[in-house]
Parts: structure tokens; sequence; C-alpha cells
């Protein structure tokens, strides 16, 4: 239910397959995470822009979180994270993925990584008794679009 208050939420919605892929830390391969504090606001920081074909480089588009989302987050990487972290390594210590997914990745599902599918089923199970409709990541895009227009 984080994931998905963070991506509706936070401004405009990121791509799910950025969005389910985020990091906490900073990494040998990933010099940037996007989990940063920016003044009085917890952000994640997306790094998509459509023209990055055209430039060879990805831009940074901070989605800021509101206050109760970015309360829960903060408590859940201080206090629920050190602890679950610490599981991964006692309950598979032979899993090097998935102990680094647990020290790294802002988003984890138990044994594997949030995907755009599992977002999208969560949207529509949370959607469907309150708009009589079942919203996915896609169908959140366009509608969320429109809104801002």
């Amino acid at each position: 239910l984080l994931l998905l208050r963070c991506e509706m939420l936070s401004g405009s919605p990121g791509r799910g397959t950025e969005l389910t892929a985020m990091m906490y830390r900073n990494t040998r391969t990933r010099s940037t995470r996007n989990l940063v504090v920016l003044g009085k606001h917890v952000t994640m920081l997306c790094m998509y822009s459509k023209t990055s074909a055209m430039t060879g480089q990805d831009k940074l588009v901070p989605h800021s979180l509101d206050a109760v989302t970015s309360d829960i987050l903060i408590q859940d990487l201080a206090l629920a994270r050190p602890f679950a972290e610490f599981a991964a390594h006692v309950c598979f210590p032979e899993d090097e993925a998935m102990k680094d997914r647990y020290r790294n990745q802002l988003f984890v599902n138990f044994k594997k990584s949030f995907d755009s599918t599992h977002l999208s089923t969560v949207m529509t199970r949370h959607s469907l008794p309150h708009l009589n409709y079942g919203l996915t990541i896609n169908s959140w895009r366009h509608i969320h679009t429109a809104w801002k227009r």
C-alpha cells in the first residue's frame, strides 16, 4: 500500500517499472539514490525523460510525498527495514540478491521486487470498491493527465 500511496499521491505518475525499482541508498552501480530530502519534503527522484534518447542523459524528476506517506516511509526505513534486512540475512544466508534487495531497494515484496503488474493489481483491488472501476497504472496515468489540464 505504501508503494500505491507513493504512485497516486506524489504528483504526476511515474513509470511503473521505474517506481518499483527505486533505491533508497547509493550503490556502486547507481550513484544517485531515488529517495532524498529537499528542504522540508521527502522526495522520490525519478530519472526519466522523453528527451533522454535525444540528449543521452536522464533528467531528475522530483515527486514530493505528502506528510503522512513521508512519515510512514521514514518509519519503515528507520525502524522496520533494519529488522527486515537482518531477518533476510538470517533466513536466506546464501541468497545475495535477497539481501541486496532489502539493503537497497525502496519497495520490497517479500522474496522479490515489486513489478508493474503487481502495482496495477493492488491499484485495481483498492479502486474497484470506491470507483466501481479498476484503475491500473496505465489508466491512472491517463486520468491524472486529464485532471491536470
